[in-house]
């Protein structure tokens, strides 16, 4: 509570993915209280799309999957005319937790004054809040005095968002993004390298506003980005690496393996390992 907490991949790393699947755990794990996000890249009516997909779990193109959804909820039933159980259960419970205004979705680039404004009397409104989640820190903008650098810029938009967590005095969950590290003669290090702090893209200090930072490595990604810029085959299960980077008030420096389903935008915990 009154903390911030920042989610740093690189680009296409699955940076929102892990921020979706992080509220909607939180969502069914605190059934009776309100989580809110905030998205500065997609419409409200696609990150519903995303979460009823996550919710269901279930796949009906292992190519398309997203645009097959789409098609079922016109009819609420597949190309072949058939129900899906599972998909109108996921598409009840989302709209009962909207219906309930247990579950938040903003699509306005709000500036960091209005966001954090906002953040407050939504709190003040509505005591079942329990946490904000914020995609991503590099989109917000500043609107009070220009800044001499984006680094100062981000900086103060930083410390704003902090200011709100503590008034507010809940959890702000950050994504943010990571610049790509330099080549060395290391592959393994080049992996590490990708997931520091001082990869936060024009971060300048933002990393000491937060309690918290996690750093998201996806292996298939990379792969794919070194071998001809090709995404990655999206009909495979890909491992993801979240690395404990910052962490104010416990351990830092281990790493927790999940597994990222493309089809269903789920990730999936696997047994934790240490460097």
């Amino acid at each position: 509570d009154g903390a911030i907490t920042l989610v740093a991949a690189r680009p296409s790393h699955g940076k929102t993915t892990l921020l979706t699947n992080l509220f909607l755990n939180q969502l069914r794990a605190h059934p009776g209280e309100s989580f809110a996000f905030f998205s500065y890249e997609e419409t409200r009516a696609a990150l519903a799309l995303n979460m009823i997909n996550i919710l269901a779990g279930e796949t009906l193109s292992r190519a398309k999957n997203k645009y097959a959804l789409k098609e079922y909820f016109t009819r609420f039933a597949d190309a072949a005319g058939r129900p899906h159980p599972a998909l109108d259960a996921a598409w009840k419970a989302f709209g009962e937790m909207v219906d309930a205004g247990r579950l938040l979705l903003f699509e306005e680039s709000l500036d960091a004054e209005a966001l954090a404004g906002l953040i407050v009397s939504m709190k003040r409104r509505d005591p079942r809040l329990r946490a904000v989640f914020i995609d991503y820190m590099q989109k917000i903008r500043w609107a009070g005095a220009q800044a001499p650098t984006r680094q100062v810029e981000l900086q103060r938009i930083s410390g704003r968002l902090l200011d709100a967590a503590k008034q507010a005095n809940i959890p702000v969950v950050l994504a943010a993004q990571l610049g790509r590290p330099a080549k060395t003669s290391s592959a393994r290090e080049d992996t590490r390298r990708g997931v520091r702090l001082d990869n936060l893209r024009e971060s300048g200090d933002i990393e000491q506003d937060a309690n918290v930072v996690l750093g998201l490595y996806n292996e298939a990604v990379d792969r794919a980005e070194d071998a001809d810029g090709a995404p990655p085959a999206q009909d495979a299960d890909q491992r993801l690496t979240v690395t404990v980077l910052k962490n104010r008030n416990g351990m830092t420096g281990f790493t927790v393996p999940l597994r990222f389903e493309p089809q269903t935008l789920r990730i999936l915990p696997m047994a934790r390992e240490r460097l």
